[in-house]
C-alpha cells in the first residue's frame, strides 16, 4: 500500500477505527512501559472488521520497524485457510507448528530456534474468525508464543495480539465497532446480526427475507451457473449428479495403491473399508469425480493458503490436460472469477502456459495430491492419489459458512468451574499456602459471584455497594466495608 492509498484509507475510516490505529501508534511511540495490546475486535456484521485488521497490519509495518523491511512486522492467521487466505495469512497450525490432536506437543530445539528467529521483527499476532477457535487450541496458542518468545508469565508473551469475532479471554480488551460501514442498508445489517447471534427475527424482517425469493425455474434461466446451496448433502449429491452428465461427463478414479496385504482376502477387505470411509477420512480427496467442462469445482484440500488455493475456493474448470502417450489426466486448468487466487501457481507454470497457446493465461492449473489413508487394519495400508477438488454446482449451507462468522458456545458443564495454569518456572507444584486456599475458598468465589450478578444490574440503592466493591478489588478493607457486610453470610460459611 502506498502512502496515498494510506492516507486515502485512514481518511475514510470512522471514529471508533481511526481512535484504534491511534491507540496503537500511541503505544509504540510514547507509552514508556509499554504496555502489550491486546485486543477483541468485535462489531456488528459490516462493521469492517477485517478492513480494521488490515489498516492495523500496515500501520505495524510503517511504525514498528526501520524504513524498506523486507519482513512484515506482523503474523496473520486464522483457523480455516478459507478465512486466513481473506487476510493474506496462514492457517493457526501452520503459524504455530500445532498438531490437529487435542495433545499439547513441544516444540523441538530446530523448531524453536527457527521460530525465534522468524519471530524476531513481529510486533504483533493477528487472528481472524475466532468464533471457529476453541479453549485448548487458544491455550496452545499462547504456549507456543510464550516459547517461542521466552516470557513465561505474561499471557501471549506480553505481544501486541488482535483476535477478531466472538471470544472471551481474561485479558484482552474489548474493543466493539457498531458503525456499519460495508451495508447502506443498515435495516438488513441489522438483520444479518440477529440471524448471526441465533435472535428471532420481526415479522417485517421476515418479510424483506421472504421478498427476495425467487423460484427455481427464474434461477435456471438466468443465472445456469450459479452455485446452489442445500441443507442435506443428499440434496446436494443429486444435483450434482442431475448437472455433471452427458456424453462429455468424464469419470476420474482414484488411484489407491495397496501394501501389506498377503491375500486378496485382505485386499478386498482393506478396499471395502476405503469405499466406506467420509471425505474427511481420505485426505479430502474423493474416490470419483466426475469432470465437465465449463462446470464449477470447489477445492478440498489448502493446496497453498498464501495463493488463496484453500479448502473452499470455487473456480470452473476450463480445460483437461492428457498425456500425449498415455491419455492419463495429468493437470486440471480453472479459473477463478477472483484473480488473487493462483496467481503465484499462474506464475510458475509460465513456461508450461507459454508452450501451449491454446491455454488461457488466466486459468491455474490444478494437479493430483497424495495422501495416506487410514484403514483401521495394522497391516494393510493405503495411499491415494487424486486430484483435490469436488463438484460445486451445489454445496451444503455450512460448507458455504465455513468461513463465516459462527459463535462458538460455551458448554453448560463448564460455567462452574475455573482455570489456574502455571508457567515452567513452577515445575506444576501447587501452593497450598494459607493464602492460597483462602484466594481460592472465599476471595475468588465472591468475585465469581460479583461477576455473575453484574449481568442482572445494580438497584438505585446499591450505589454505595459498587463504591465497596471498586475499594474491594483495590484492597481497600476499610472503604469496603459495605461490600463485605453484604457477603458476611457468604465469608462465614
Amino acid at each position: 500500500m502506498s502512502a496515498v492509498q494510506y492516507c486515502e484509507a485512514m481518511r475514510r475510516r470512522n471514529q471508533r477505527q481511526r481512535d484504534l490505529v491511534l491507540e496503537a501508534i500511541h503505544r509504540i511511540f510514547v507509552d514508556v512501559e509499554r504496555k502489550p495490546l491486546q485486543i477483541f475486535l468485535t462489531g456488528l456484521a459490516g462493521s469492517s472488521k477485517t478492513f480494521t485488521m488490515k489498516m492495523l497490519m500496515e500501520m505495524y509495518n510503517r511504525f514498528s520497524q526501520h524504513h524498506n523491511n523486507a519482513f512484515n512486522a506482523y503474523v496473520a492467521s486464522a483457523l480455516t485457510g478459507m478465512a486466513a487466505s481473506a487476510i493474506n495469512g496462514t492457517t493457526v497450525y501452520a503459524v504455530f507448528r500445532i498438531g490437529n490432536s487435542q495433545k499439547t506437543t513441544s516444540l523441538t530445539i530446530e523448531a524453536l530456534n527457527s521460530f525465534r528467529a522468524a519471530f524476531d521483527n513481529v510486533r504483533i499476532v493477528f487472528v481472524d474468525e475466532c468464533s471457529m477457535i476453541g479453549a485448548a487450541l487458544l491455550g496452545q496458542i499462547n504456549s507456543s508464543l510464550q516459547h517461542i518468545i521466552q516470557d513465561y508469565e505474561r499471557p501471549f508473551a506480553g505481544m501486541d495480539v488482535n483476535f477478531c469475532c466472538e471470544i472471551v479471554w481474561q485479558s484482552l480488551d474489548y474493543y466493539l465497532l457498531m458503525q456499519v460501514m460495508r451495508q447502506a442498508d443498515v435495516a438488513f445489517s441489522s438483520m444479518l446480526t440477529k440471524i448471526g447471534d441465533s435472535e428471532p427475527l420481526l415479522p417485517e424482517e421476515e418479510t424483506m427475507i421472504e421478498s427476495r425469493f425467487v423460484e427455481r425455474e427464474f434461477v435456471d434461466r438466468e443465472y445456469p451457473q450459479s452455485v446452489r446451496l442445500f441443507f442435506r448433502m443428499h440434496d446436494v449429491h443429486q444435483f450434482n449428479s442431475e448437472s455433471i452428465c452427458g456424453a462429455e461427463m468424464i469419470e476420474y478414479v482414484a488411484a489407491d495403491h495397496y501394501t501389506g496385504h498377503h491375500t486378496t482376502e485382505q485386499l478386498a477387505s482393506a478396499r471395502a473399508k476405503v469405499h466406506k470411509l467420509k471425505p474427511d477420512e481420505t485426505g479430502s480427496l474423493p474416490y470419483i469425480l466426475r469432470l465437465h467442462i465449463g462446470k464449477p469445482y470447489m477445492v478440498t484440500t489448502n493446496v497453498d493458503v498464501l495463493d488463496g488455493l484453500v479448502n473452499g475456493a470455487i473456480g470452473t474448470l476450463r480445460y483437461i490436460n492428457r498425456n500425449a502417450e498415455t491419455s492419463a489426466i495429468k493437470r486440471l486448468w480453472l479459473y477463478f472469477d477472483d484473480s488473487k487466487i493462483g496467481r503465484l501457481l499462474r506464475v510458475k507454470a509460465q513456461a508450461h502456459l507459454l508452450a501451449n497457446p491454446h491455454l488461457d493465461h488466466s486459468w491455474t492449473p490444478i494437479s493430483q495430491r497424495t495422501c495416506n489413508v487410514h484403514t483401521t487394519s495394522k497391516i494393510v495400508t493405503c495411499k491415494r492419489t487424486q486430484f483435490p477438488l469436488v463438484e460445486a454446482c451445489a454445496i451444503t449451507i455450512h460448507k458455504s459458512q465455513e468461513d463465516s462468522k459462527r459463535i462458538r458456545k460455551e458448554p453448560h458443564s463448564l460455567k462452574e468451574f475455573y482455570l489456574t495454569t502455571s508457567t515452567s518456572a513452577d515445575n506444576g507444584s501447587l501452593d497450598n499456602s494459607v493464602e492460597n486456599y483462602w484466594k481460592n475458598q472465599v476471595y475468588f468465589v465472591i468475585l465469581d459471584t460479583v461477576i455473575i450478578n453484574l449481568k442482572k444490574g445494580f438497584s438505585d440503592e446499591s450505589l454505595l455497594l459498587a463504591s465497596a466493591v471498586d475499594n474491594f478489588f483495590l484492597m481497600n478493607f476499610d472503604e469496603s466495608q459495605p461490600f463485605i457486610n453484604h457477603f458476611k453470610e457468604k465469608i462465614n460459611s
